[in-house]
């Protein structure tokens, strides 16, 4: 009976804790920096290119998951990197729906606003899978690595938007 008891604590089990334990700490580290950010963000968002602001805040996230992938066994590092994490969390809930409905008809804002949550969902769904991969199959690093180059390739790709009202080239 006592080794049916013992059988329930496993490395596999152990290992679900600590991944919850570190998610929830670095959940509430970003969110405690979120709210600090975001009325900043918003407003210069109303005085910048809203793309331009977007591609500033995931180059941030670029940043942070670099830092992460290379970061030394230091807390004060990791606070770095956790704030860091706030505030690019802040700049992409302040900003990305702002920029979008500055591209569609008043008409289509709802549309517009669903299909952005319908993509954040899938990229969510997918880049949680490939990082689970890499960091199971290969190290932690490496879904760090991962994010940024994906986080780079959204930064280029904001930073060549044209802002609302361009003329198409």
């Amino acid at each position: 009976m006592e080794a049916q008891a013992s059988r329930w604590l496993n490395r596999n089990i152990f290992t679900f804790g600590l991944t919850s334990l570190l998610g929830d700490i670095c959940h509430e580290m970003a969110t405690a920096v979120l709210p600090q950010f975001m009325q900043v963000i918003g407003a210069l968002s109303d005085r910048c290119s809203r793309t331009g602001c977007l591609a500033v805040g995931y180059g941030v996230a670029v940043v942070t998951f670099l830092g992460l992938a290379f970061a030394t066994p230091s807390i004060s590092w990791l606070l770095v990197c956790f704030g860091l994490a706030g505030v690019f969390i802040a700049w992409e809930e302040t900003v990305e729906g702002a920029a979008v409905r500055d591209y569609v008809p008043e008409a289509q804002a709802g549309t517009a606003f669903g299909m952005l949550g319908v993509v954040n969902g899938i990229g969510d769904f997918v880049s949680s899978l490939a990082v689970g991969l890499l960091w199971s199959g290969l190290d932690a690093s490496w879904g760090f690595v991962y994010a940024a180059v994906v986080g780079l390739v959204g930064t280029v790709s904001m930073a060549r938007v044209r802002p609302s009202g361009a003329p198409e080239t």
